[in-house]
């Protein structure tokens, strides 16, 4: 888990690696990311990352002035195909609000 240390109003910056057998890959349905608060309150819902290069993809979430102080989570998906022949990767990371 990746862990990092933010404070109000900053701008918070997620990258997401999209591997297939070792190969960076774009996953033809994307890859969605997810923040909570400390508190558990869904700060972003499963919206989309942006591919900065092929496998490579990254979110910006701005600190409001009054961010609760304390550990937030976030967790990421991303699908490649459909139906029972898709593929996922997925993953969890947390950062600090000061």
């Amino acid at each position: 888990m990746n862990t990092e240390v933010f404070y109000r109003e900053g701008t918070i910056e997620i990258w997401v690696y999209f591997e297939k057998n070792e190969v960076y890959v774009t996953p033809d349905q994307g890859v969605k990311i997810t923040i909570t608060d400390s508190t558990g309150t869904k700060k972003v819902d499963a919206s989309s990352m942006t591919e900065s290069e092929t496998g490579k993809f990254v979110y910006y979430y701005t600190l409001a002035i009054d961010a609760e102080r304390k550990w937030w989570r976030y967790y990421w998906l991303g699908q490649d195909g459909t139906g029972v022949n898709a593929k996922y990767g997925n993953g969890y990371g947390s950062f600090e609000v000061k």
